[in-house]
C-alpha cells in the first residue's frame, strides 16, 4: 500500500512537467512555421548586419591621398608604404615585400622601422656575396639586427642574381616591388620583365633613380632632373627613365614618381643640389584592380605641371 501511495505521489509531482512538455510540443507543432520564418529573418539581417559592419570597417583604413606625393613637403620615397598600410588593413591581412638590389639595406631598415606592423614577409635579393664574395657591412650587421628588431617578420636574403632568382617565387606572390638593382636600361628591363608577373593585381610596382639631366631628347624631355654636383650636372639614370616608361606604355598604365625635395626654380642654380635634394626620384604604379579603384579618387588626376605624372603616350 505504501510502495503504491509513494508511485502515485510520484506521478502526481512530474505531472505538471509531463503537461508542460506537451503544452510545448503542441505550440511548437502549430507555429513551427512562424518560428522558422523568425529564426531565417533573424540570420538575414545578422548577415547583413556583418556586411555592415565589415564596409563600415574600410572606412576607417587610412586612405592616402595621391597629394602627398605632389606634396614637395612629403613626396619621399619612404611614404610609398603608406599604401602598403592601406591595402593590409582593406584586406585584413599583413603583406609581402620585395627588394631588389638592396646595398646597404638603408632603406629595407627605413621601411621595417615605419611599417613593420603591417609586413609579414620581406625578401632581399642582393647578390654581393656571389659576385664580389661578401655583401657590405651595413648590411652583413643588419642581417643579423633585423630578425631580433623585427621577430613578426619573416625574412629572406637570396644571394643570387634577379633574373636568375625570379624562378623561386610563385606569379602574384609580392604586395610590393621595389627594383634598385642594376641601372642599365637592359638591368631594369629585365627586372620589370621578370618581376611584373610576381605581383598581386592590385600591388605596387616601384623603383630607384628615375632620374636623368635636362635632355631634349623626345624620350627624356619629361624625365625628372638628376641635380648637380660640384658646379656640374649630375648625368641621371636613362636608361632606367627609358624602361621603365616603355613598361608603362607596354601595360598601358601610368607610371608616377617621387620629386625627393625637387620643387622651386632656385634649385637650378644650386651648384649641389643636395643641399635640397633628400635622394633620387623613385617611380611607382599600380597593377589592376587597384588603378581602377583609384581612377575617380581626388587628386588622382596628375599633370607635368605638377611634377608627378610621366605621359604613357
Amino acid at each position: 500500500m505504501e510502495c503504491s501511495t509513494l508511485f502515485v505521489a510520484r506521478v502526481l509531482s512530474i505531472a505538471p512537467l509531463l503537461y508542460d512538455y506537451i503544452e510545448l510540443r503542441m505550440f511548437r507543432s502549430r507555429f513551427r512555421p512562424k518560428l522558422l520564418l523568425v529564426a531565417g529573418l533573424c540570420t538575414f539581417l545578422f548577415l547583413k548586419l556583418l556586411k555592415y559592419l565589415e564596409e563600415y570597417a574600410k572606412y576607417k583604413c587610412p586612405s592616402v591621398a595621391f597629394n602627398t606625393f605632389s606634396n614637395p613637403r612629403t613626396s619621399y620615397r619612404e611614404n610609398l608604404g603608406l599604401f602598403l598600410e592601406e591595402k593590409a588593413c582593406l584586406e585584413k591581412r599583413k603583406v609581402k615585400i620585395l627588394e631588389i638590389g638592396v646595398w646597404r639595406g638603408d632603406f629595407a631598415n627605413e621601411i621595417l622601422v615605419r611599417y613593420h606592423h603591417i609586413i609579414a614577409e620581406y625578401t632581399m635579393i642582393e647578390p654581393a656575396e656571389k659576385i664580389t664574395g661578401s655583401m657590405t657591412p651595413e648590411l652583413k650587421q643588419r642581417m643579423l639586427e633585423f630578425p631580433i628588431q623585427f621577430p613578426s617578420v619573416k625574412f629572406k636574403h637570396v644571394n643570387e642574381l634577379s633574373i636568375e632568382a625570379a624562378s623561386l617565387f610563385s606569379d602574384e606572390y609580392f604586395d610590393w616591388i621595389y627594383i634598385d638593382a642594376l641601372h642599365t636600361y637592359e638591368g631594369v628591363r629585365d627586372d620589370i620583365q621578370y618581376y611584373w608577373p610576381k605581383l598581386q593585381q592590385g600591388g605596387l610596382f616601384s623603383g630607384h633613380d628615375f632620374t636623368s639631366k635636362a635632355s631634349k631628347a623626345p624620350d627624356l624631355i619629361l624625365a625628372p632632373w638628376s641635380g648637380s654636383r660640384d658646379g656640374k650636372e649630375k648625368a641621371g639614370f636613362p636608361g632606367s627613365y627609358r624602361a621603365v616608361i616603355l613598361h608603362s606604355r607596354s601595360v598601358a598604365l601610368p607610371v608616377y614618381y617621387t620629386l625627393e625635395g625637387r620643387y622651386g626654380d632656385k634649385m637650378l642654380k644650386l651648384s649641389d643640389t643636395s643641399i635640397q635634394f633628400r635622394n633620387n626620384p623613385s617611380w611607382f604604379m599600380f597593377k589592376p584592380s587597384h588603378v581602377q579603384e583609384m581612377s575617380s579618387a581626388e587628386d588622382s588626376t596628375f599633370t607635368y605641371a605638377r611634377g608627378v605624372f610621366t605621359r604613357v603616350d
